[in-house]
């Protein structure tokens, strides 16, 4: 005879729903009567058991019309169907996806109110403003950097570095005397003076002017005179002939209609070369901006002879 087995409150538990559906075996039976007797707690579990054991076989005695049962089978199928996203064929999903990122977007775009987009639009109307607004504190940098050019000037000698040639040929003193009586050379220049306006673009642009003299403290009040008898001003931060070690500097803007006459006027006065670069400002309609530098002849031989620039 086999000994007595001994349930623990575990494996008692895991018996109950056997023992009341009178499923178990009859040593195990006894086993588990015995261990409710040592497991009080388990005996309420046991009773919340059957009762709701009696309480499924009571709905299980629920009868219904066949109407009534072929519409909740047939419901249920369709639902379960739909439900079951996975087993649709991957052609359907993929396009019901598709349709509905298309959709979204779209609804997305048709409810954003049109003060949105006018207010992107006026952004960049802003940025442009300020873009424009900034060209002046570009030209307050230019004109800063002023001094410094004129010192790298001093030290690489008058060599033009413009990107455009205006003109590459040098224009004797006593070849523009000439030039101003000779109807050829009037054509001439009024052609350069019209190819002048002719590539007049958006950008802004400088006219430069080097040239060496032996009278330059001479020539210097006579070219301030010329540029303001003609209607010209300064245009950068110094005065005009600003007087350095080595040469006088001109930053000024004259009538575009003034160009020849100037450059007839200050080549009298030795040869000029003569380039256009860009510059960040454009000057209005009709007026030119230029830098004139003339240097003194014996500047880079007698620099111990000079004497100190002038103050700006």
């Amino acid at each position: 005879m086999s000994p007595k087995r001994h349930l623990s409150e575990f494996l008692c538990r895991e018996l109950l729903y056997d023992y009341a559906i009178g499923d178990l075996d009859p040593i195990r039976k006894v086993a588990v009567q015995e261990s409710l007797e040592s497991f009080p707690e388990l005996e309420d579990e046991l009773k919340a058991l059957e009762h709701g054991i009696r309480y499924l076989n009571k709905i299980s005695e629920t009868e219904i019309s066949e109407p009534l049962y072929h519409r909740v089978i047939e419901d249920n199928s369709w639902f379960s169907k739909i439900n079951n996203f996975k087993s649709w064929p991957n052609w359907v999903r993929w396009s019901l996806e598709a349709g509905l990122v298309a959709g979204l977007v779209v609804l997305t775009i048709s409810l954003v109110p049109d003060e949105f987009w006018m207010k992107d639009t006026s952004r960049w109307e802003i940025g442009s403003t300020e873009l424009g607004t900034s060209q002046a504190e570009l030209e307050m940098s230019d004109e800063t950097d002023e001094e410094a050019e004129i010192t790298q000037k001093e030290e690489e000698g008058p060599t033009p570095t413009g990107s455009e040639d205006v003109a590459s040929a040098k224009i004797s003193g006593d070849e523009s005397e000439t030039a101003a009586t000779e109807p050829g050379e009037t054509k001439s220049t009024e052609a350069t003076a019209t190819t002048r306006k002719a590539d007049k673009r958006a950008k802004g642009y400088v006219i430069r002017m080097y040239m060496f003299s032996d009278r330059v403290d001479e020539i210097t009040p006579l070219i301030v005179e010329k540029i303001e008898n003609i209607g010209g001003k300064k245009a950068g931060e110094v005065r005009l002939g600003w007087r350095k070690k080595q040469g006088s500097y001109f930053h000024f803007s004259i009538p575009e209609d003034k160009n020849s006459e100037f450059t007839r006027f200050i080549s009298q006065f030795g040869d000029v070369r003569i380039s256009k670069d860009e510059h960040p400002r454009v000057m209005p309609e009709g007026t030119e901006r230029y830098i004139l530098w003339v240097e003194e002849v014996n500047a880079r031989t007698n620099d111990g002879d000079e004497e100190s620039p002038e103050n700006p």
